[in-house]
């Protein structure tokens, strides 16, 4: 009788150290996820598990948005929004013109939240991938070529769509962070 009571004891210990270790294990998961914190989308019950912040930054938003889908900081590392920020008069082609004042405060909010520095799991990853590169366009992270390796060039020229950059197009939850598969959808 003893060593059965025994065998549950050290039976039991063991599940309960497991479930521990698992709950231990789910909440460091959602550090980045908790309430209050850089995930969670207000409104939505339960937090939405984004995997980089969206661009909060209203100035950044404004003065990026309005040409393009303005991207996540936590997409590239922050001296690479330096160097694109550096050379604005030959943004991708374009000549774009921002007021001092107002590029220092971009290049502020872009640096502080890089990468390097944003704290996510898909951040570290991008970083993890570069080793020691720093790319101008995201379409060269080594894990986002990765990931997009199976797009055929027809699809990505299609008219909606229309390069690999134009992550909104296919990612329909990028504006609120999430870049999950399950939320893709190849347009026409």
């Amino acid at each position: 009788m003893k060593k059965r009571y025994v065998s549950f004891s050290i039976l039991g210990a063991l599940i309960l150290l497991f479930g521990i270790g698992l709950w231990v294990h789910h909440l460091e998961d959602q550090d980045f996820y908790q309430k209050g914190g850089p995930g969670w989308q207000m409104g939505n019950n339960p937090p939405e598990k984004v995997d980089f912040r969206p661009a909060s930054n209203p100035l950044y938003k404004n003065s990026c948005g309005g040409c393009h889908f303005p991207f996540s900081p936590g997409l590239l590392p922050a001296l690479s929004w330096k160097l694109i920020l550096d050379r604005l008069e030959n943004h991708f082609g374009e000549q774009v013109s921002i007021d001092p004042r107002s590029r220092e405060e971009i290049l502020n909010y872009l640096m502080e939240n890089g990468a390097d520095r944003a704290g996510s799991k898909k951040s570290t990853k991008i970083m993890n991938s570069l080793n020691g590169q720093i790319p101008l366009r995201i379409t060269e992270i080594p894990i986002m070529q990765k990931k997009h390796r199976g797009i055929k060039p027809e699809v990505l020229s299609r008219k909606a769509i229309g390069s690999l950059s134009n992550c909104v197009a296919c990612h329909t939850t990028a504006e609120r962070g999430i870049f999950n598969e399950d939320f893709v959808k190849i347009p026409d």
